[in-house]
């Protein structure tokens, strides 16, 4: 029989209680002196069954028919919530008397307690113990008062305990717990065998699609999971607040902004989407929670009561997916995301512009061509060609997926692009068509070092676009390396064999290059915000250059070196310690 020690019904007394239920109890009194009266236990059991004792110790006596130590009783119980206690002999003061572990305790009470639903149970016990000798007992307890609304078919708790019972593991519906004193405090307790250790979470109703919570830092694992050392047979657990670590602090009131004056708005509104599930929101649907602009100046705003936790997010013009910013990497939390972390109940307001780190929006650069290269002559080419996919289309990404060109150099695949909107790009190239549910032929672990995390286990090469035409380095697919000319669009070269080192670089920046015909070189370096840190006037030259740059005043990052002749910009992205 499935040893679940306590389950979660509706335990209204009403018309439909009318079936009593066998209920069998066990307690092992092997380890005990049993007295000449016998064996009794003594509950609340008459409060809910009409003819049943309530509280008389000699009402009820267990017998051990096989002498085994274990002493028995069958009740005939309606369903509901019981409170009971063993009595070795027949009189108050031979009864467990206060010695009843917590993990197994009726909340607020020193009895024990027992739920009953509509089939026939057989709980076994321990005198002064939870469980059957040898199992440990945790009593789970979760507080949901911070939570909007608590699903209809309860709370469950789910974990790798669930096979001590001879169940598979991660049950979402399984495990139910209950909150009989509606104190907003839902618990139960169960047998995790032998283990020492569990890992758990809790789910706001009975399926992973309902809201269930991932946990980080001190009390989660890198799953999201709860983990608990069990170092006592029966353990009561704190009460944690549902996804938080520690006890429930009120929601604050938090909120968000985004400046959309450099947008033009949908039609279908400004939304916010995130991981805001445990908080009894949308998760990460990009048309549930609509945003407003109450005074018409650009600013869209929503409020939302969140718990202490910590919230990625994001914001979208529109209300689907395609229409969503991908957020600078000098400002993202989690690949594109933007992240916020509450502590305390204290309101919080946190503001940016659409697409940009920035509180209030500045002008992006102007738009200009950029021109995407790659090098597939480490791969076999796809009969369809290769394509790059990227932020800087419309739509975004696959949806408007451009298909590259090859060039008179061999292997060389290359496409310009007309770039309007953030300074920040970022993209991938993909051999043959792109998929969105199928991204197995597209970059991934190969560019993980010189890339960006996309947030969802993938990598996007980055760039910082200046608002002049440019000629980005050209990699091989799915490689940090460059193969072949650094420019592989002959006619847009501004200097031969750019050689930057060393890279990473310290305190000095060498750029070494030939300049085949006599023309002015200007080289400028910019930060991830795409503002010009470094800018050197090299006049009118000709032939084989080294210049020298000294960076020991820029912070470690990576940015943006771009040499121009005044009409074309060769770029290359560099990293300093």
């Amino acid at each position: 029989m499935k040893k679940i020690y306590l389950s979660i019904l509706s335990l209204a007394v009403c018309s439909v209680m009318s079936a009593q239920v066998d209920v069998t109890l066990n307690v092992d009194m092997s380890d005990q002196t049993v007295g000449a009266n016998g064996v009794h236990v003594a509950g609340n059991f008459g409060e809910i069954t009409s003819g049943q004792p309530t509280w008389d110790p000699a009402a009820i006596e267990l017998t051990d028919v096989d002498m085994d130590g274990i002493y028995s009783v069958t009740l005939q119980l309606l369903p509901g919530g019981y409170q009971f206690k063993f009595v070795n002999g027949n009189a108050w003061g031979s009864d467990e008397g206060g010695g009843i572990p917590q993990a197994c305790r009726a909340p607020g009470t020193d009895n024990r307690e027992l739920i009953v639903a509509t089939t026939p149970i057989e709980r076994t016990f321990v005198w002064l113990g939870c469980g059957p000798d040898g199992e440990n007992i945790v009593r789970f307890r979760v507080d949901m008062s911070t939570q909007s609304a608590v699903n209809p078919v309860g709370v469950h708790v789910a974990g790798d305990f669930q096979d001590a019972d001879g169940g598979a593991e991660w049950q979402a519906g399984d495990n139910p717990l209950h909150d009989l004193d509606a104190n907003g405090v839902w618990e139960a307790y169960y047998s995790i065998g032998t283990a020492s250790t569990a890992t758990f979470k809790y789910i706001n109703g009975n399926d992973w699609a309902n809201p269930n919570e991932s946990i980080s830092g001190a009390c989660g694992n890198s799953e999201g999971n709860r983990v608990e050392n069990i170092t006592e047979v029966n353990t009561a657990l704190p009460i944690y607040c549902f996804s938080q670590c520690g006890p429930c602090t009120l929601p604050a009131a938090v909120t968000f902004k985004v400046d959309m004056s450099l947008q033009t708005v949908s039609a279908n509104g400004v939304h916010l989407a995130g991981s805001f599930g445990a908080a009894g929101y949308a998760e990460w649907q990009p048309g549930e929670i609509e945003m407003t602009d109450g005074d018409s100046d650009g600013i869209y705003e929503v409020t939302l009561d969140l718990p202490n936790g910590t919230y990625m997010y994001k914001y979208v013009n529109g209300n689907a997916w395609g229409g969503d910013e991908a957020a600078p990497s000098a400002c993202a939390a989690e690949g594109t995301n933007r992240g916020i972390t509450i502590e305390n109940s204290d309101a919080v307001t946190t503001q940016n512009c659409f697409a940009q780190c920035n509180e209030t929006c500045v002008a992006d650069p102007a738009a200009a061509d950029i021109t995407f290269s790659v090098n597939m002559s480490n791969v076999t080419v796809s009969p369809d060609g290769p394509r790059v996919i990227g932020s800087f289309t419309n739509p975004s990404w696959q949806a408007g997926q451009i298909t590259l060109q090859e060039s008179a150099v061999a292997g060389i695949w290359y496409a310009t692009v007309t770039v309007s909107g953030s300074a920040q790009v970022y993209y991938k190239f993909v051999n043959g068509i792109a998929d969105s549910a199928d991204e197995s032929n597209g970059e991934g672990a190969g560019i993980e070092a010189c890339a960006e995390p996309n947030g969802l286990g993938g990598f996007n090469r980055s760039h910082i676009r200046t608002g002049v035409a440019e000629t980005l380095t050209t990699p091989c697919f799915d490689t940090c390396d460059i193969c072949g000319t650094i420019i592989s669009v002959e006619e847009q070269e501004v200097v031969n064999g750019l050689l930057v080192y060393p890279n990473p670089i310290d305190d000095l920046m060498n750029i070494s290059f030939s300049n085949p015909v006599a023309q002015k070189i200007t080289i400028n370096v910019f930060n991830n915000m795409g503002q010009q840190v470094i800018a050197k006037d090299l006049g009118t030259i000709s032939g084989q250059r080294v210049t020298t740059l000294n960076t020991s005043n820029l912070a470690t990052g990576i940015y943006t070196l771009a040499i121009s002749n005044g009409v074309n910009n060769q770029v290359v992205r560099i990293s300093v310690k």
